[in-house]
């Protein structure tokens, strides 16, 4: 069943968030979920194991130090990747035809009810989202932890002797902040397969469309987008 009404379902979400959270569901991978759990224990257990005295122990300055290491890398590695996904995405629809992307729009994706280009789209804004909210949230550790900054040169919880709550946090932060460095790479590669994708099925849909087989399907659509611009104006 084609999608005649394709242009206002693409214009449905309002805000940048309504794409992630219908993105999630589908571009998810539980592989990756799993990995990052993985990271963030083997991030902090030896920290724990320190606490109890079964390991050697870590004042909370080494643990600020590894949060500080963490997040500079992690800065330094988003900032340099966001302009290459930004790129690549807005390549591949300068390039592409708009009847395939009309094509793309008008037909439903088989594992869900949004449209091919929505699912296409959505999977490119959900690896956005996750690099700026990355980026962000690691640009202002870095700056609140940095070596000159009032909070970590005057704070009670940088001190050697800090309350074993302040450590716990750090770590926690530590662990966090090694499994979304982690979690951002495996974005990388997702962005990677979903542009190879996507780019495959620009061609095939473009070959079909010039053998003439998908005639009949787009002549429907842009009929279709015809009468709801009709619909929409009052006939006018």
């Amino acid at each position: 069943m084609i999608k005649l009404d394709w242009q206002n379902e693409l214009f449905a979400e309002k805000s940048f968030g309504a794409p992630y959270r219908v993105a999630r569901s589908h571009v998810a991978v539980r592989s990756t979920t799993i990995m990052v759990v993985v990271i963030f224990f083997v991030a902090i257990v030896p920290i724990i194991l320190g606490f109890l005295g079964v390991w050697t122990p870590l004042d909370l300055k080494a643990i600020v130090v590894g949060i500080r290491t963490v997040t500079t890398l992690g800065v330094a590695f988003a900032t340099s990747i966001l302009g290459f996904l930004v790129s690549g995405f807005a390549l591949f629809f300068a390039i592409t035809r708009s009847d395939v992307l009309v094509l793309l729009a008008g037909v439903p994706h088989e594992k869900s009810a949004i449209s091919r280009l929505q699912f296409i789209l959505y999977s490119f804004m959900y690896v956005f989202l996750h690099y700026l909210l990355y980026l962000g949230v690691t640009l202002a550790l870095s700056v609140t932890l940095s070596p000159g900054s009032v909070l970590n040169g005057t704070a009670s919880f940088v001190r050697d002797q800090a309350p074993c709550e302040f450590r716990l946090a750090a770590t926690v932060i530590f662990g966090a902040s090694a499994a979304w460095l982690m979690f951002v790479l495996l974005l990388l590669k997702t962005f990677i397969w979903n542009l190879f994708q996507t780019v495959l099925i620009a061609i095939t849909v473009g070959a079909d469309m010039d053998s003439g087989r998908l005639k009949a399907l787009l002549e429907a659509l842009k009929a279709g987008s015809t009468a709801n611009d009709e619909e929409n104006t009052g006939g006018v």
